[in-house]
């Protein structure tokens, strides 16, 4: 449904959806956004509501969501008491999504948020990505050693990331290959962590995750 003699009206189109207009009443700007990004995305054809309200929940799910749905991750464990090492990225962007230390049980936990998921059978970014994201991740840490807050920790997730990489890279392809990064892990005290910030309450991860001692947000 389209109208053309309404085809620059933002507020046509937010009105005519109930979540888009609750945006619009709530957000002003963040409506604004979506219009012009929706605009952009349609080139000339003319607007339709339908697909306007369908785009701004597919934004809403796959960025607002998991954007807020990180920070409050990050945001938990540091009231949990965990040291927060790196910044958060965008929704969907390769790489490890929050890495923490924890003074009080010495562990460094790496987070891969499956947003709203409830079954997690494939965590790429912590598993066959993970030499690639190690290496990011510790020269994102690296210019923090010398914070003087947290720099005595970034120093040691630095030292421990590094060995990691070095030990999972002679792994290579070996058969027991997943055992073998498992147990160096666990020895560094690094835990590959999958979390559902804005899914459902309980997450269920796969046995084969679980075999590869993968951990749920919800237990670690």
């Amino acid at each position: 449904m389209s109208s053309p003699d309404y085809d620059d009206h933002l507020y046509w189109a937010a009105a005519a959806d109930p979540h888009a207009d609750q945006i619009a009443r709530d957000s002003p700007e963040q409506i604004e956004q979506y219009w012009s990004a929706y605009r952009n995305r349609i080139g000339d054809d003319a607007p339709d509501v339908d697909d306007f309200a369908e785009y701004v929940r597919h934004l809403q799910i796959t960025q607002e969501r998991p954007t807020a749905g990180e920070w409050n991750l990050a945001f938990e464990r540091g009231v949990a008491g965990e040291i927060v090492l790196t910044e958060l990225g965008q929704p969907n962007e390769p790489g490890i999504d929050l890495i923490t230390y924890d003074p009080q049980d010495d562990w460094i936990r790496l987070f891969d948020d499956k947003s709203v998921a409830d079954k997690v059978t494939q965590v790429s970014a912590l598993d066959e990505n993970l030499l690639t994201n190690i290496a990011r991740a510790i020269d994102d840490i690296a210019p923090l050693r010398g914070d003087a807050d947290i720099g005595t920790y970034a120093e040691d997730a630095v030292h421990r990331l590094t060995e990691a990489f070095e030990r999972i890279a002679e792994v290579g392809t070996a058969p027991d290959r997943h055992d073998l990064i498992a147990d160096a892990l666990d020895e560094l005290h690094i835990s590959r962590v999958v979390a559902n910030t804005a899914g459902p309450a309980e997450l269920h991860i796969d046995e084969s995750l679980h075999d590869r001692r993968f951990r749920s947000a919800d237990t670690d």
